[in-house]
């Protein structure tokens, strides 16, 4: 994950795509490495005032949204 300061408190998602594996990277989820030639999901969004560009598992980020729903409706 790269992050970059983005002068804004506010966290929004920018951007999230399905794409393919250029090269070999590490889920920001459960830490194990997204091969090659495999899909993942990329996101770009800001957090805390920073750019954050990451990547993970199609299943970890689908787990991922489904506990942030969750955690929602129990505000």
């Amino acid at each position: 994950m790269k992050i970059y300061h983005a002068n804004s408190g506010e966290d929004r998602l920018l951007r999230q795509s399905t794409q393919t594996a250029k090269k070999n990277y590490v889920c920001c989820h459960c830490q194990e490495q997204i091969k090659k030639n495999t899909r993942y999901v990329r996101q770009i969004a800001t957090y805390d005032g920073y750019f954050a560009d990451s990547q993970s598992h199609p299943a970890c980020q689908e787990n991922f949204d489904q506990f942030q729903k969750e955690q929602a409706r129990k505000r």
